[in-house]
C-alpha cells in the first residue's frame, strides 16, 4: 500500500514570464530536486508523475506538445520528461557572450566578497568552465574587488583556492567591522570638554531642535566613510605640514597651535559675498590664546586688508570673496552672517558641531561667543585642502588661518603683509 505523501513546499512554475524564465526554471528545478531527496523518492515512474503535477496544468500542456525521446536502458522516463522540458525552457546557451557578462561583474560598494562569490557563481553556470569554475571565480574576485589592502592580502599567497581566497576576505572584514566599532568609542581626551554633534550636512533646519546621531570620522583625513585604520586612508602615508609627522593631514592634526602673535590696529574694510558688496567698520580687537585646556586656538585683528593679502576661496562648494589671509592666525573665522548666507547656497560639510573651546580678545575676561566650528573643502585655483572654521556671533571680513593659507599655497610673507587680521567682535 503506497504511504500519503505531502506534496506542500513547491510552487507551481509560473511559464508566463518570458524574459526571465531561463532562470526561473533552474531555481524551480533546484528546489524539485531537494523535494524528491528529502521525501525519499526513487522510481523513476513516481518521479515523473510529481514533476508534472507540482509545475502544474501549463507545463503539463507545454509537456504535452513537445517530442519527447524514447526510453532506453540508458535513460529512464523521468530523465527522458526532465531533458524535453529543459530544452523547452532553456535555449541554447551563447556561452562567448555569458563569459562576457561574467568578466563585467564588480563587487558592489555595500556588498561582501562572498555575496560576491555567489554572484559569480550563478553567471558561471551559463560558461561552460567545467573544472576550472573556482578558479575563474578566484581571479575574477582579485581583479574586481573594492579594496585595495583585500587584493593584496589575495597575490601576498601562492596557490590561493577560491576556498581560502573566501576565508581571507571573511577574517578581513570582520577586522575591519571589529576596527571602526573601536574608532567610534575613542577614550575622551583629559581636560577636553567637546561635545560633538556631526551632521551629514552643515544647515539644521529650524524647526528642528533635536540633536543629530554622531557620525565617526577618520581622524587621520577626516572623511566618513572609513575609520582611522583603514589601509585606504589617503592620509595613511602623508606628512602633516603643521607637525612635520606622517599620518594625517594638517586639518585633522592635533598638536598645540603656537601662540598668536597681538597686532594693535583699526581699518574699514570692503567685504564681498557671493557678488553683493557691503561697506562695514571694524573694530579693534587684538586676540591671544588662554592658558586653557580648552582656549587652545587663537587670531589676532589687526587692520591690514590689502588686494596682496585676501583671497578669493570655495568653501564646501560655494564661492566666497574677499577672504583675509592672516599669518598670526591660528584658526579660520567666519562671522554668523556669512555663516547664514552659506548655508542659503547649500554648502557642503564635512561635519559641524558645537564646541566648549574658548577664544579671549586681548585682556578682555569674557572669550568670544562662538556658535560652533564646521569642517570644509576649502579650494582655490587646483588645490585644495579640508580646514576648520569657528563661526563667532560677530560681523566682519571671514578670515583665512595660518595652517590653512599655507596648505593652499596662498600664504605671502615679507614686509608688505604685516600677519593681522581684520575682524569685528
Amino acid at each position: 500500500m503506497a504511504l500519503p505523501l505531502e506534496l506542500s513546499g513547491v510552487e507551481r512554475f509560473d511559464v508566463h514570464d518570458t524574459p526571465t524564465i531561463t532562470p526561473r526554471w533552474r531555481k524551480w528545478r533546484r528546489a524539485f530536486d531537494y523535494f524528491l531527496v528529502a521525501k525519499g523518492v526513487t522510481a523513476a515512474a513516481q518521479k515523473k508523475a510529481l514533476l508534472l503535477h507540482l509545475a502544474g496544468p501549463d507545463v503539463q500542456d507545454i509537456y504535452d506538445t513537445l517530442t519527447v525521446a524514447d526510453v532506453d536502458a540508458h535513460h529512464d522516463e523521468y530523465a527522458v520528461a526532465l531533458a524535453a522540458l529543459d530544452q523547452y525552457f532553456q535555449p541554447k546557451v551563447n556561452v562567448p557572450y555569458e563569459r562576457h557578462l561574467f568578466r563585467q561583474l564588480r563587487q558592489e560598494s555595500q556588498e561582501s566578497v562572498g555575496q560576491f562569490a555567489t554572484r559569480l557563481s550563478k553567471q558561471a553556470e551559463y560558461c561552460d568552465f567545467e573544472e576550472r569554475k573556482e578558479e575563474y571565480i578566484r581571479d575574477q574576485i582579485i581583479e574586481n574587488c573594492k579594496s585595495v589592502a583585500m587584493r593584496k592580502a589575495f597575490l601576498e599567497k601562492h596557490d590561493l583556492t577560491l576556498t581560502q581566497l573566501l576565508d581571507i576576505a571573511r577574517a578581513k572584514e570582520a577586522a575591519e567591522r571589529q576596527a571602526n566599532v573601536m574608532e567610534a568609542n575613542p577614550p575622551s581626551s583629559a581636560g577636553i570638554k567637546t561635545s560633538v554633534y556631526a551632521t551629514s550636512v552643515c544647515a539644521v533646519t529650524k524647526n528642528s531642535g533635536k540633536r543629530s546621531t554622531p557620525v565617526v570620522n577618520c581622524t587621520r583625513c577626516g572623511r566618513k566613510d572609513h575609520g582611522a585604520r583603514d589601509s585606504q586612508c589617503p592620509a595613511r602615508d602623508k606628512t602633516c605640514r603643521k607637525c612635520s609627522k606622517t599620518g594625517h593631514f594638517a586639518a585633522q592634526c592635533r598638536s598645540k597651535a603656537a601662540g598668536a602673535q597681538t597686532r594693535d590696529a583699526a581699518r574699514s574694510a570692503q567685504s564681498v559675498n557671493m557678488g553683493q558688496t557691503t561697506r562695514r567698520t571694524f573694530t579693534r580687537h587684538n586676540v591671544n590664546t588662554v592658558d586653557d585646556s580648552a582656549a587652545d586656538y587663537a587670531f589676532t585683528i589687526g587692520q591690514s586688508a590689502t588686494g596682496d593679502n585676501v583671497v578669493d576661496v570655495i568653501i564646501g562648494g560655494v564661492e566666497l570673496k574677499g577672504v583675509l589671509i592672516d599669518s598670526g592666525a591660528s584658526v579660520n573665522v567666519i562671522d554668523r552672517e556669512t555663516w547664514e548666507m552659506l548655508k542659503q547656497h547649500k554648502i557642503r560639510c564635512q561635519q559641524s558641531y558645537k564646541s566648549d573651546r574658548r577664544i579671549y580678545s586681548y585682556a578682555a575676561s569674557e572669550p568670544l561667543k562662538i556658535v560652533g566650528i564646521f569642517s570644509a573643502v576649502v579650494e582655490v585655483g587646483h588645490s585644495a585642502v579640508e580646514g576648520k572654521f569657528v563661526v563667532i556671533e560677530a560681523q566682519g571680513r571671514p578670515l583665512l588661518g595660518y595652517q590653512t593659507a599655507t596648505d593652499l599655497g596662498v600664504l605671502k610673507t615679507g614686509l608688505q603683509l604685516r600677519n593681522n587680521v581684520n575682524k569685528m567682535i
